[in-house]
């Protein structure tokens, strides 16, 4: 065994062995939950006749994998009980139970994206920071890569989900917020280029006017034109563009209207590196002060530099796009200061969006991004970082454009 991360009750973390329940352990916690409206069918057990639950232990995902990764280890008799569910109009979940000391968590696998996979070695994944968030907020909610529903309750939430789905309810796990967002960032995915050349999105910037249309760093930039692009044409009433570099202003690129101090900010960068968000004075006045959500909406990417293609862009941008004040005569000099960075084209990988609200920002604040100092020696303000391995973790929703 390996010591991994576990979960506190107050929501910290410490490092520890993994704990799990015996099969009758698991039988008497369900009963006394559930009493009468519980029955055990072989090795599920069935909810008021209408959900049946096929339990395991979260754990360890296991070497090589990195210790804050876990899961529940898929039965090779799970796919027999789904269909004769199916068979029978009852819905059939996979339920993970994490236990550690006092702290109790209940793990539902909607079973749609994993019904064919048989064998002992496939799993469902969770993360120790979704765990985290379950023990302090209560329930944690997302859609997977493969766009799995999944979701992270404590005991009195898992009750109130169960009995919801009996009642033939409709449990409010996703908010209509996340809906919105989801549909929305799912519509704005497919519009997406497969692929941006940098000297077309320069010219595409220009002659739109896009007041960002002349600076250095274009994926991101594009990024942001393509979504001010979209939400013109889709004359949406429920999102508008907001950012404002004003004073007393929100540093931020989108509002979601009729929802006070809930906002979204457009990132872009390659696919294997931290995401790096705001200044901790703007999520503070945010999320600390007005007790609002930011929501960072991420465009992964793979990118070809432009160093590999003798600094085409590079030039480009310094000859014909950048203001004539600032352009370099040193092409040595523009190269290294410029064309180190600059990238000849982009092939967007994925959207995701990560969920940034008070419970989470207290935990990523653990671990800011400090940037150094300015050229005048006084210290820069340090960033929120998401590091580029707990980006998965975090998403609450993804899609992938290529």
């Amino acid at each position: 065994m390996k010591k991994t991360e576990q979960v506190l009750k107050n929501g910290k973390i410490v490092i520890d062995y993994d704990q799990t329940l015996t099969t009758k352990e698991i039988r008497n916690l369900f009963f006394d939950l559930f009493e009468s409206k519980i029955k055990q069918d072989g090795k599920q057990y069935v909810l008021y006749n209408k959900i049946a639950i096929l339990p395991c232990n979260v754990t360890y995902l296991g070497n090589p994998h990195p210790i804050y990764k876990k899961r529940i280890q898929l039965k090779s008799y799970y796919p027999e009980y789904l269909e004769k569910n199916s068979a029978n109009n009852i819905k059939t979940m996979y339920v993970g139970i994490y236990t550690y000391n006092k702290t109790r968590l209940f793990v539902v696998f909607e079973p749609d994206t994993y019904a064919n996979k048989k064998s002992h070695n496939s799993s469902a994944h969770v993360f120790t920071i979704n765990l985290q968030y379950a023990q302090r907020a209560g329930r944690f909610d997302k859609i997977d890569g493969f766009g799995n529903k999944i979701h992270v309750f404590n005991t009195n939430e898992f009750i109130r989900y169960i009995k919801t789905l009996a009642s033939d309810s409709t449990y409010v796990g996703l908010d209509s917020l996340m809906e919105l967002i989801n549909d929305y960032i799912s519509s704005f995915g497919r519009t997406i280029p497969k692929e941006w050349k940098g000297i077309d999105c320069y010219n595409e910037m220009l002659a739109a006017n896009d007041n960002n249309a002349r600076q250095g760093e274009w994926p991101g930039w594009y990024f942001e034109y393509l979504f001010k692009k979209y939400l013109a044409n889709t004359n949406s009433t429920k999102i508008k563009w907001c950012n404002s570099k004003e004073k007393g202003g929100v540093d931020l690129d989108v509002k979601f209207v009729n929802l006070n101090w809930t906002y979204g900010d457009l990132k872009a960068d390659q696919i294997n590196h931290d995401i790096l968000g705001n200044s901790f004075d703007t999520l503070d006045k945010v999320i600390n002060d007005n007790h609002g959500t930011v929501f960072y909406i991420c465009c992964l990417y793979e990118a070809e530099l432009d160093s590999k293609h003798h600094y085409e862009v590079t030039r480009y941008w310094n000859d014909f796009v950048r203001e004539k004040s600032k352009r370099y005569t040193n092409i040595q000099d523009l190269e290294q200061r410029y064309g180190k960075r600059m990238k000849y084209s982009v092939k967007p990988q994925k959207l995701c969006i990560l969920k940034i609200d008070d419970i989470m920002y207290d935990i990523l604040k653990q671990t800011p991004f400090t940037q150094g100092i300015n050229s005048d020696g006084s210290t820069r303000k340090p960033k929120l970082k998401v590091r580029k391995d707990m980006i998965k973790a975090l998403t609450i929703y993804s899609q992938q454009i290529n």
